[in-house]
């Protein structure tokens, strides 16, 4: 799937969790499957909506898993990345790239926002090394992150 197929609605999923707090596999197999059913252009999962950067190193993957399981190629798949570091982004990166994701979407880090242009374009570097193939879709969002890309 070639990053021109990512148009249309795309739709962040939300990450349902049981009482325990872990991935309710059965509730997000189902959101994602009506999704599916209904049509939509791309599926994302992972990101602020999907609880991405409060799930736990265990829970995420877990979510990454379920996802790509469920979509089976129907839709393009995209999955969210972030983090408060860069290695911990290239980490996420391969884990989504050994499970077959195709698309990636990056943030800038959070936690200590990055004020300066150069830093971005050096965590989107190390990133776009570590998704080699992978699409890179860079997602500006500085309400969660606390730095904004430049154009």
């Amino acid at each position: 799937m070639g990053n021109a197929e990512v148009r249309g609605v795309v739709v962040p999923v939300i990450t349902p969790v049981d009482d325990a707090g872990d991935v309710d596999e059965a509730a997000f197999r189902k959101a994602i499957r009506r999704l599916i059913d209904h049509r939509v252009h791309a599926i994302f999962v992972g990101g602020s909506a999907g609880e991405g950067p409060l799930l736990t190193a265990a829970q995420w993957q877990r979510m990454a898993e379920i996802a790509i399981s469920e979509v089976r190629s129907e839709v393009p798949l995209l999955g969210g990345v972030m983090e408060t570091s860069a290695r911990r982004s290239c980490e996420k990166i391969k884990a989504l790239k050994g499970l077959g994701y195709r698309h990636v979407v990056l943030t800038p880090t959070y936690y200590v926002a990055v004020r300066a242009a150069s830093e971005h374009l050096r965590l989107f570097g190390e990133a776009k090394e570590a998704a080699a193939d992978m699409e890179l879709i860079a997602y500006n969002i500085p309400q969660c992150t606390g730095s904004s890309l430049a154009a």
